[in-house]
């Protein structure tokens, strides 16, 4: 028998109960009753208020167990996967959102940090129900269970605005050659001209003295 034992009861009127159980150096047992019915509505709420924040948050958020499998994903998460509600990806893997070879260098990469260091970041490309590629902006966190939390925001827009801004900046770069080179052909021709005018300025001179 143990000599400290402590447990938790919820009674039939809705309380619960702390109790506490030692063993007397006389061999005897005492056990103290604490009513913890407040700190558990207290903690109750405030893991009520979390899910709450988590679905409203514009970021996507998951949390996978310690064998990998979802057991919470919020509403931005699903939309950007294009997962229309929770029983369609509960209790799956987070491999089932990757391509393999995608999934594979996660493991690879992600994981050795994640688990030296507790977290990890970086960018990866997701894969969508319907099968199209899904840039991503992810941060994971090592929970103490071995679960994960991965918080993801979809950079498919920021990428878009990337590529257009090195596409106009290549597009000016290049007109600034034209340009430049314009100016030097404008050049090249005024002093061809100044010398061709020179060259039949002189061969007019010659022709009248003769």
């Amino acid at each position: 028998r143990k000599d400290h034992n402590e447990e938790e009861q919820h009674l039939s009127d809705g309380r619960w109960l702390r109790v506490q159980e030692r063993t007397t150096p006389d061999g005897g047992r005492v056990g103290l009753a604490v009513d913890v019915t407040a700190l558990k509505r207290a903690e109750q709420n405030a893991r009520a208020d979390l899910t709450t924040a988590m679905d409203a948050s514009q970021d996507g958020i998951a949390i996978v167990d310690a064998e990998g499998r979802y057991v919470y994903m919020n509403p931005a998460h699903r939309e950007m996967f294009g997962i229309g509600s929770p029983a369609e990806i509960l209790g799956r893997s987070w491999r089932d959102l990757y391509a393999p070879e995608v999934a594979d260098h996660i493991a690879a990469t992600a994981f050795p940090i994640l688990q030296a260091e507790g977290g990890w970041r970086g960018e990866i490309i997701g894969r969508t129900v319907d099968g199209h590629d899904l840039p991503q902006e992810v941060s994971l966190t090592l929970k103490a269970d071995g679960g994960i939390i991965c918080i993801s925001r979809d950079i498919s827009k920021r990428l878009r605005e990337q590529g257009e801004q090195t596409r106009l900046r290549e597009e000016l770069q290049m007109a600034q050659r034209r340009e430049v080179i314009g100016q030097l052909a404008s050049g090249l021709a005024h002093d061809l001209n100044n010398l061709l005018a020179a060259i039949g300025g002189s061969a007019t001179l010659i022709r009248d003295l003769k």
